[in-house]
């Protein structure tokens, strides 16, 4: 590109001119002046034609006084300068957009739906994470929301239940039929195995990636789990009525649901965890029925295969410490409680106080018995598996 008076690079000293005037660390500023700097090559140019369509006294370049012009409209829902600029940092051609445009955006999209109860301080929230809802059209967005709702109004979704999962997560930017089509897809799926729309919906509004989340994804997340423990009696029917109850089990990974599956089939097969029988075992034909028993177990109360790993392992380590309860009190006890047992078990009866660096920790050759014990508590305590606790450094 020729250098001269009409070149776009006599606009760069008119952006960081205007640039500085926010509160921005340097390397923020150099996000901003790239990004403004391509966007007024573009205007200039007309689109990459003729350059010298910008002046550098354009109501483009007023940045500082664009973003203070939103931050005000909104004060009242908490928006701050800080917070909208680092929102604006993930879409930097926002702060060059006309300010009354921005503000009308969301005005009217939460005018939209206020009668079912959207606030524009819980809409604000989303778009400071989803910055794109700053210069969508609240017509297209609007239409998101509706193609869903009308989509779903026979299964019983509403319009209200539908705007507080798209307030937990990024739904509003999402087409309607591509929502619709993950919906049905997964239901289409494991239509024969009893799911239907109605039940899938429930667990959708209570975790709204599933929403968004491929039929490929969520359907291989449920097979893969079924497979690998068909022979101890897990069935698709079964395992998706536990799903329907906890939602997660339709998003987590595979390996993580059946490496905890494994996890309480080996503390049941050490003795250590001894599931409670049922009046009837609902689970399919199986040639190990102390397996089919944990399995069953697992699907009354199917929160537990979503433990994490380390939530596992200390049960293992309170049970064997403390011999604790072996039935369905160990897997259902609160974490919270079994920390603060174990560690008083080890010596230590207040979580609050920090468990000093005693003994064998600074260094002793022949610690006493209490401080062997806060030796161990530390170890466990670095290991992660004790959490609520602190330690002195």
């Amino acid at each position: 590109m020729q250098k001269g008076d009409d070149s776009p690079e006599r606009l760069l000293p008119r952006i960081r001119q205007e640039v500085d005037k926010l509160p921005l660390a340097d390397a923020q500023k150099a996000i901003f002046i790239s990004a403004l700097f391509d966007r007024a090559k573009f205007l200039d140019t007309n689109g990459g034609t003729n350059t010298g369509q910008l002046t550098t006294d354009s109501s483009f370049f007023d940045f500082a006084s664009k973003a203070q012009a939103v931050v005000d409209h909104f004060e009242s829902d908490g928006l701050t300068l800080k917070k909208y600029l680092g929102a604006v940092l993930k879409s930097p051609h926002i702060i060059g957009l006309n300010p009354q445009t921005v503000t009308r955006n969301i005005d009217e999209l939460v005018a939209r739906f206020e009668s079912d109860g959207l606030t524009r301080r819980e809409y604000l929230k989303v778009a400071l994470d989803e910055p794109a809802l700053f210069y969508a059209a609240p017509e297209r967005i609007a239409s998101n929301v509706n193609g869903v709702v009308e989509t779903f109004a026979d299964d019983g979704l509403d319009t209200s239940d539908y705007l507080k999962a798209a307030l937990k997560t990024q739904l509003f930017t999402y087409p309607s039929d591509f929502v619709a089509s993950n919906i049905k897809g997964v239901v289409a799926h494991f239509a024969s195995d009893g799911l239907d729309t109605h039940d899938y919906l429930k667990a959708a509004l209570r975790l709204p990636p599933l929403f968004y989340s491929s039929p490929e994804t969520v359907i291989s997340n449920i097979t893969q789990v079924v497979d690998r423990f068909a022979a101890d009696g897990l069935t698709t029917r079964e395992y998706l009525k536990s799903a329907v109850r906890q939602p997660s089990l339709f998003a987590m990974s595979p390996d993580t649901i059946s490496r905890h599956i494994e996890a309480a089939m080996q503390l049941a097969e050490d003795g250590l965890f001894m599931p409670p029988k049922p009046r009837k075992i609902r689970t399919g034909p199986t040639k190990n029925p102390e397996r089919a028993l944990v399995i069953e177990s697992l699907l009354k109360d199917p929160y537990l295969m979503c433990l994490a790993d380390d939530n596992y392992a200390l049960r293992e380590v309170h049970q064997r410490m403390t011999e604790g309860p072996k039935d369905s009190r160990f897997l259902s006890r609160p974490r919270h409680r079994l920390e603060k047992e174990l560690m008083a078990h080890f010596g230590h009866d207040d979580p609050k106080e920090p468990v000093p660096n005693d003994g064998f920790v600074a260094g002793q050759a022949n610690p006493s018995e209490e401080q062997a014990k806060r030796f161990v508590l530390r170890a466990l305590m670095h290991a992660g598996l004790i959490k609520g606790g602190s330690m002195e450094r």
